[in-house]
């Protein structure tokens, strides 16, 4: 957080500098001395908190469409609109699959009021990443992480080795976030993987149907199903 105000504070007396030069003030340019700005220390950080009653919390990336669709109000809509069917499934057959992502933006930290549980940072559309379908059951069994590549048309040797162990699934796709048919590859892994996962539950439940629960983005909403 202090770094990233620095940063700030000296871009923009960069650009303040840059302006003054172009319109032929430079007399007045020359004050700006930007090597001799100083980051803000962290002691004043948290005097300068304390002061305003604000906390220093951590923020987390996250697509618009999730932020705007996935509501609390919504989740809770769906939870009672089919509680039958979640609360007459035994949790072994339960599963929730959703798209996450490691990226290289920075792990930010900002000051919010207390009352602020999370702090959310909007996504760019696009943004270099590694993308995964993650699966679990409600009872806490994961299967093997789907690893989305983008744009990668031949598996490279090391690649191949990690198929063979059979600890992730593997799939490539030109923008590298899951699409139509990347999700029915998944599909297919997720139906061999339960039809294996099945036979190691009790007799009891081999039969029962299954519940997946998936939050799904699309171009213009999200929701869950």
């Amino acid at each position: 957080m202090v770094d990233e105000a620095y940063q700030i504070k000296k871009s923009r007396l960069e650009d303040g500098k840059r302006f003054l030069i172009a319109v032929n003030c430079k007399e007045l340019a020359s004050k700006f001395q930007t090597e001799d700005i100083e980051p803000p220390s962290r002691s004043w950080v948290s005097h300068f908190s304390k002061k305003y009653d604000l906390k220093v919390s951590k923020i987390g990336n996250i697509n618009e469409k999730r932020i705007l669709n996935c509501t609390k109000e919504k989740i809770q809509k769906f939870y009672e609109e089919n509680r039958n069917i979640i609360t007459q499934t035994p949790q072994e057959l339960i599963f929730g699959a959703d798209e996450c992502m490691i990226d290289g933006h920075k792990s930010l930290k900002v000051l919010t009021k207390h009352e602020t549980k999370e702090g959310l940072n909007k996504l760019a559309e696009s943004f270099p990443h590694l993308t995964a379908m993650i699966s679990h059951s409600a009872s806490g069994v994961s299967l093997p992480p789907n690893i989305i590549l983008a744009n990668m048309k031949r598996a490279s040797h090391e690649i191949q080795d990690i198929l063979k162990g059979k600890s992730l699934w593997i799939v490539s796709t030109k923008c590298g976030w899951q699409t139509k048919q990347s999700f029915f590859v998944w599909c297919v892994f997720f139906t061999h993987w339960l039809t294996m996962y099945r036979i190691s539950l009790p007799v009891t439940l081999m039969n029962n149907p299954t519940l997946l629960m998936l939050t799904v983005i699309h171009r213009d909403n999200a929701q869950i199903n």
